[in-house]
């Protein structure tokens, strides 16, 4: 998401009921796919992490949270304090943990040719020895995440060649450190400008540089009210990713989905919950990680339920 979520984030750091009749789908049907994907939610925010749980009636099996963008320093910061105390700490009974980390920082906006020379290579080397430290070395690192949009110091713009070249010298120098370093290479969804197969063909970094394709995919634009929009606009692109994971030999990530309140979304939208969970099982092996994008009450959280009420009995009854 935007800058505003990921610093708000830096700072702070499924039981079926009778509901799912109401969603066409048999409670028997349910209970014979539940999600054996990695599934959590994003702004779980420390104490929350339990509260969570026990409310969605599930344990969590991935954690994701952001880096702040804003200085080097202040995202070594975060690597240096945060992934101990809100992310390493809670990675036991098999949870895997994501980053989403800064390609670039707002000092450094667009300087694609100085990181591919090897300016900003001791900051991901210590993002790197702070993993060590820390014990994080299994984590998923999100880098430079949704730069197919236009929002972030590390947007392509254009420069898809400069992109990829910082993209790799960072991944190089992170894995000098540590060698296994998993890898997401993750985008923004772009059905409704009809862009992601150019984005695909020409900002991909390289499978040697990726371990996980990701996407970043709410509800908007247009919005998933019904199946006919569903088939034209989300399950094409939703397709498209799966099988080019899968034709790169790699896992899917759907680092951050939710509900859409700016313009072109479905706001409290139950459809599109269903229908994104469908997803996940019918490609429950492919899927490295989901979670839901619990953040900026009251937009786009499903907890507490009030914010959302029908989307979040949903979600509590699916998931």
């Amino acid at each position: 998401m935007r800058e505003r979520t990921v610093r708000s984030f830096a700072r702070r750091c499924a039981a079926i009921t009778a509901v799912a009749a109401t969603l066409g789908v048999a409670v028997a049907e349910q209970a014979a796919a539940r999600a054996y994907w990695r599934s959590g939610m994003s702004c779980y925010y420390g104490n929350m992490l339990p509260i969570l749980e026990n409310w969605r009636g599930t344990p969590f099996s991935a954690l994701h949270g952001w880096a702040p963008q804003d200085t080097w320093n202040n995202m070594l910061t975060f690597f240096n304090t945060s992934v101990g105390s809100e992310f390493a700490a809670r990675r036991g009974n098999g949870r895997v943990l994501a980053i989403s980390t800064p390609l670039l920082t707002n000092e450094s906006r667009g300087q694609f040719a100085q990181c591919a020379a090897g300016a900003f290579d001791n900051h991901y080397r210590g993002i790197a020895q702070r993993l060590v430290w820390r014990g994080a070395t299994d984590a998923i690192i999100r880098l430079g995440w949704e730069a197919n949009g236009n929002w972030f110091p590390w947007s392509i713009n254009g420069d898809f060649n400069g992109f990829k070249n910082c993209f790799r010298r960072a991944v190089q120098v992170m894995r000098s450190v540590v060698p296994g370093l998993r890898i997401e290479w993750s985008v923004n969804r772009e059905a409704w400008n009809g862009k992601y197969q150019r984005v695909a063909a020409n900002a991909y970094p390289g499978d040697d540089v990726v371990n996980v394709i990701g996407l970043s995919y709410y509800d908007q634009w247009p919005a998933a009210t019904s199946e006919a929009v569903w088939n034209s606009s989300f399950k094409p692109e939703l397709d498209f990713w799966a099988n080019f994971a899968r034709s790169r030999g790699k896992q899917l990530a759907i680092a951050e989905w939710g509900l859409g309140f700016r313009s072109g979304g479905g706001f409290d939208n139950p459809f599109y919950i269903q229908k994104m969970r469908d997803f996940f099982a019918q490609n429950a092996s492919l899927i490295a990680y989901e979670a839901y994008f619990n953040c900026e009450a009251p937009t786009f959280p499903v907890y507490p339920e009030r914010h959302n009420p029908r989307a979040a009995v949903a979600y509590k009854n699916l998931f």
